[in-house]
């Protein structure tokens, strides 16, 4: 199960970098200026929005230590990267995600 899991996770982040890269994705419109916003983004969400606005590698690394709870070390096999390397990407992460959540003022 934790296989299949860990699959799925890097087919997901593989699919999200394609996508990022697209003609698609260079032409859509914003998500902030879309009209049914309510109906995709939960309410609250301004770590969404910050977390969006890092760097990838960031971001990634990010979302799958909180969002998809995963270990360090599931991390490390997932990505190919040396421990050390998703702990500096989490502890720089975590900086850049509190400096952009101050730019917008927003209480922790």
């Amino acid at each position: 199960e934790e296989h299949r899991k860990a699959w799925l996770l890097k087919v997901t982040i593989n699919t999200g970098k394609t996508l990022l890269t697209s003609a698609w994705n260079r032409h859509r419109t914003d998500i902030e200026n879309a009209e049914n916003i309510g109906e995709f983004i939960p309410e609250n969400s301004e770590v969404y929005y910050a977390v969006q606005k890092l760097p990838e590698k960031y971001r990634v690394v990010i979302h799958l230590f909180y969002f998809e709870e995963l270990s360090i070390l599931q991390i490390c096999k997932m990505t190919g990267s040396k421990e050390s390397t998703i702990k500096s990407q989490l502890h720089r992460g975590r900086g850049m995600l509190k400096n952009l959540l101050k730019e917008e003022q927003y209480e922790f």
